[in-house]
């Protein structure tokens, strides 16, 4: 089934074809891990998220013929290269690195149009998440509201 792009998706899409993408269009989310959970138990947890919710294994084509951009949710995301671990030293070396996750754009023809880092700075562990807003909706952020409890 092929669904049609929103005018606020075909607008994302021209600033990512014409080369202007734009980090303006990420939203992220920073919270701490749970106590007692390992940064390994976090992997698997994010492909069930994944598997639970289209949006996001959604990304965008357009279709010449039709002169229409679609949304195209994909049978296969490459989960593991949307998720980085980091260990940090310091404060300041912990915001430089949220600095430079949620500024880089998302590819929005090849996806996914989500990533997640796990730090581990002194004693904490925490997690940054970041989407593309085109797949942003009030169910996927609830289902990761929920998968952060």
């Amino acid at each position: 089934m092929k669904i049609v792009a929103s005018l606020h998706q075909k607008t994302s899409w021209d600033f990512f074809k014409a080369g202007i993408a734009s980090s303006k269009s990420n939203i992220y989310s920073i919270f701490d891990f749970p106590k007692g959970v390992s940064a390994d138990a976090i992997v698997p947890a994010v492909h069930e998220l994944v598997n639970a919710s289209d949006d996001l294994k959604k990304c965008f084509y357009f279709d010449k013929k039709e002169n229409q951009l679609f949304q195209q949710i994909s049978q296969q995301v490459n989960v593991d290269s949307a998720i980085s671990f980091s260990s940090l030293s310091s404060a300041r070396e912990f915001y430089e690195s949220i600095a430079l996750f949620i500024s880089i754009p998302f590819d929005l023809e090849c996806g996914p149009l989500f990533r997640l880092k796990i730090c581990e700075i002194n004693d904490r562990q925490i997690i940054l998440w970041c989407v593309h807003e085109s797949i942003a909706d009030g169910y996927t952020n609830k289902l990761v509201g929920d998968w952060k409890k």
